[in-house]
């Protein structure tokens, strides 16, 4: 990600080829959001996984605001 003022734009997200099927990008972009909700940032989904990941999470929604 990449950080604006107080938004995390999340613009890639990128598992080895030999490592995808396994959860681990969704693992990552839930700790991910996690730290931000910690935090008090909000996020812009820029990456299509983490937007996908967004909507299949309505819980997750409310962390998404503008750069």
């Amino acid at each position: 990600y990449v950080r604006e003022s107080d938004v995390l734009v999340f613009d890639h997200t990128v598992t080895p080829p030999e490592l995808r099927g396994r959860g681990i990008a969704s693992r990552l972009v839930k700790a991910a959001l996690a730290d931000a909700r910690a935090k008090g940032l909000r996020i812009l989904p820029a990456c299509s996984f983490v937007a996908y990941y967004v909507a299949r999470h309505p819980e997750e929604g409310d962390l998404v605001g503008a750069a």
